[in-house]
């Protein structure tokens, strides 16, 4: 198995690229042709709250992966609110209705029982409790299914480390590094995180992400990594080498506001399932939702970003 030990995404992606480039094999898959690692990949986030990735060249657009990420808290698995977002979402439905794998109501029904609520109650009576096992895949429905949409992500497992803060795993059989790993994957999970631990009352701990299968698509990663070559590197704002102190790391969930975080992301959450235009209003006046755009905003003043709705 090979890790990568990250401070955040800025720097886990062109790792990641180098060592697709360096040491991947080139195969065929259901989705085009992928360069892949013949081992299980490990990143390890020692900063999972640094979520927002800030290349040019990747372009990734922060303000879906936070819709994206909080509507996974209503539990809801509904095509039509992604579609404000993304239209070609719709090619991952089954029905033209739903998302069959969609991580949130694997989360909060699909298993007759909301299993976030669950977790945290364990935490609280028992932080030494190592059985908080967030499960995801659905043998029943999942194996061997002829479905657009089965879950990437399988499994999350939560425990309070010996530092008092909250720890999370995450077990991936399929890591695309580009859309998956160090897009969508990296904000979902950490909110996640964070929300679990601001409910707790814990702060952020480690996020350990272990991919089984570990790849990057030839048509996208490629230019990437040629970037990378080209010393072109995502402009991460958290680190000292950026020089400039505008961006600070700051978790999207404080402790300390644990119950005011925790009722600002569901009233968000709950926003978000029927009525975008309500977006904008949210993220003006929650502090922990705005907190979110921080990096993000110094990639859009300079012109870099492709704006909040996209097709």
């Amino acid at each position: 198995m090979r890790t990568l030990n990250v401070r955040n995404v800025n720097d886990a992606l062109p790792q990641a690229l180098d060592m697709l480039m360096m040491s991947g094999h080139e195969r065929d898959s259901r989705a085009g042709r992928v360069r892949v690692m013949t081992t299980p990949v490990t990143t390890v986030y020692h900063r999972p709250e640094e979520c927002v990735l800030l290349w040019s060249e990747r372009d990734a657009n922060p303000f879906f992966h936070l819709y994206e990420a909080a509507y996974m808290l209503t539990g809801s698995n509904r095509l039509r609110p992604l579609r404000w977002f993304v239209k070609r979402m719709e090619e991952f439905s089954d029905d033209g209705q739903t998302l069959q794998g969609f991580y949130g109501a694997r989360w909060r029904r699909w298993f007759g029982r909301d299993q976030l609520v669950g977790i945290v109650d364990s935490l609280k009576k028992n932080p030494e409790d190592r059985r908080c096992v967030l499960q995801m895949w659905d043998a029943r429905t999942d194996l061997c299914a002829d479905s657009a949409d089965v879950p990437c992500n399988t499994g999350v497992y939560f425990s309070i480390n010996v530092s008092g803060k909250l720890d999370m795993t995450v077990t991936n059989r399929s890591n695309d590094v580009v859309w998956g790993a160090y897009g969508a994957n990296a904000v979902h999970m950490s909110l996640l995180q964070q929300y679990i631990a601001a409910w707790v009352g814990v702060p952020v701990g480690h996020y350990w992400q272990i991919s089984n299968n570990f790849h990057g698509y030839l048509d996208t990663m490629d230019d990437l990594a040629g970037a990378a070559r080209d010393g072109i590197y995502p402009f991460n704002p958290y680190s000292a080498a950026a020089g400039t102190e505008r961006v600070a790391a700051k978790p999207l969930l404080c402790q300390g506001e644990s119950i005011e975080a925790v009722e600002a992301m569901d009233r968000f959450a709950a926003s978000v399932q029927n009525v975008k235009d309500r977006v904008a209003e949210l993220v003006a006046t929650s502090p922990a939702i705005s907190r979110f755009f921080e990096g993000a905003a110094v990639l859009w003043e300079q012109g870099l970003g492709h704006g909040l709705f996209v097709s």
